[in-house]
């Protein structure tokens, strides 16, 4: 822990080693933590990843006909297709769920660590 004194709000991350303000969580995804200076481009990040799910299962599903004729998929190729599409759709649903989450922590300007430690 850091012996520095430090206003309301402000956390230590471990990770880091760096006093953050308003610090939410330190993200693996971005490799850094997530505080009041970079929360619009996690979110952002958090909007645009479902998204991108959706369109890249979107555009798999419809182009499916297209492969299945021109390509001629085996098993294996099949079920590769469908492993990835599975894949992708689970990580838009999950992050599409940690996004309501953050949504909900923004409309009651609370952070993640705020959640956590209230009773």
């Amino acid at each position: 822990k850091c012996l520095v004194f430090k206003p309301p709000r402000v956390h230590h991350c471990s990770v880091c080693n760096e006093c953050v303000m308003r610090y939410d969580h330190h993200c693996i995804f971005i490799n850094n933590c997530v505080g009041i200076l970079n929360y619009k481009f996690f979110m952002l990040f958090l909007v645009y990843t479902p998204l991108t799910c959706a369109w890249v299962c979107g555009t798999s599903y419809s182009a499916l006909p297209l492969l299945n004729k021109d390509l001629q998929l085996d098993s294996s190729g099949a079920i590769n297709f469908f492993a990835m599409y599975i894949a992708v759709a689970l990580l838009g649903l999950l992050v599409l769920a940690f996004l309501c989450v953050h949504l909900r922590l923004c409309s009651l300007n609370r952070t993640t660590i705020e959640l956590i430690a209230s009773p």
